[in-house]
């Protein structure tokens, strides 16, 4: 699967990272520094590659969006059109020091997000996990032996599984 990066900080760098060892093909973007995007793509292995947030969605399958909620508009342009893309994100409407949510009670980020782009599919994933968890959780997910019940979104997208496939995931979506 081809995965767009948007955003890579800690959440976008650990998921991406996951996707690119679990065989995804991953671009990595939206980064203050070209050097890091380099690395993180480097230390991922793989196909994974740097790129900008319009190389990152151009032929993404799926997106990731792992940014603050304040950059949310700011990389929705530079990403360009999204129309028929799966966008994940993992961002959640908070004020910009974190400390409240600025979207509650009659909304929700997904929602306003949808409305953002509006052509686009929005799934809200990964937003309950901290970051420092992400390796051991996907480690665990894919021993022998584990329960072999697969019961969140979160998983399959790990794995890149789709509801029906062989050993895919067992939840609707």
């Amino acid at each position: 699967m081809r995965i767009g990066i948007l955003g890579s900080g800690l959440m976008g760098g650990k998921l991406g990272t996951i996707f690119s060892r679990a065989g995804h093909d991953v671009v990595f973007s939206y980064s203050h520094s070209k050097a890091k995007l380099d690395k993180l793509a480097r230390d991922a292995g793989g196909q994974a590659r740097a790129g900008t947030p319009a190389e990152a969605a151009r032929d993404a399958e799926a997106l990731l969006l792992a940014v603050h909620w304040s950059r949310v508009d700011d990389v929705l342009k530079k990403a360009g059109d999204l129309s028929g893309k799966v966008i994940v994100s993992c961002s959640l409407p908070m004020n910009a020091n974190d400390t409240r949510l600025v979207i509650a009670n009659t909304s929700s980020g997904s929602e306003e997000l949808a409305k953002k782009v509006p052509k686009a599919h929005i799934v809200s994933a990964f937003n309950t996990v901290p970051s420092e968890v992400l390796f051991s959780v996907f480690e665990s997910a894919g021993r022998e032996g584990g329960s072999g019940k697969r019961g969140t979104a979160e998983c399959c997208v790990l794995r890149g599984q789709r509801k029906g496939e062989e050993g895919g995931c067992s939840i609707d979506q």
